[in-house]
């Protein structure tokens, strides 16, 4: 996931270094944690300031058969185990965007490689890779600095490139992302 330049949002997101059996995060604030264990943006996590201020490393041997898409419920087990945290939902207002598909259709393309996540950015445009709809609605969440909801409907990984540069996202302008079909 990509780090906020100057001026922007910090992302929150958790950085996973993954090898075959073994995952780490290193330097993972304990927001972070909570908002990846529960599937929740980071600033929609509640709790005293040291959860973003302390720094932990994590580094776990992945039980045999799991895959990481299993990581936020080990993160729960973690968190109850080592903090003896508990946490409840609360419903509280919040503006925010859906992310809906516009009258042309979606303009996708289906990953190349399925489950190889990635980010690159270049001077004029920005790709995500092995990425869902809902993933790419969190990141645009990020961008544009309120949630954003999949509201597409729409299943499997795909290859997005979004034709503006980095900048351009980083100051919440996502009017490129209509260029895909969705709005």
């Amino acid at each position: 996931m990509p780090e906020a330049g100057s001026g922007a949002r910090s992302t929150g997101a958790v950085p996973r270094q993954q090898e075959s059996s073994r995952i780490n995060y290193p330097r993972v604030s304990l927001r972070a944690v909570i908002a990846a264990a529960y599937g929740v943006d980071p600033d929609r996590v509640s709790g005293p300031q040291w959860l973003e201020d302390e720094r932990y490393d994590i580094s776990a041997k992945l039980p045999s058969g799991a895959s990481p898409d299993q990581t936020p419920i080990m993160f729960q087990h973690l968190l109850a185990d080592r903090f003896h945290m508990t946490a409840h939902e609360e419903a509280k207002p919040a503006k925010g965007f859906g992310l809906v598909v516009t009258k042309g259709g979606p303009k996708l393309t289906p990953a190349k490689v399925a489950g190889s996540v990635g980010f690159n950015a270049t001077a004029d445009s920005v790709t995500f890779t092995s990425t869902t709809m809902e993933q790419f609605a969190r990141l645009l969440s990020r961008f544009v600095g309120n949630p954003v909801a999949d509201e597409t409907g729409i299943e499997g990984e795909f290859d997005i490139t979004v034709n503006t540069p980095m900048s351009e996202l980083q100051s919440g302008s996502v009017s490129a992302i209509q260029d895909l079909g969705l709005r």
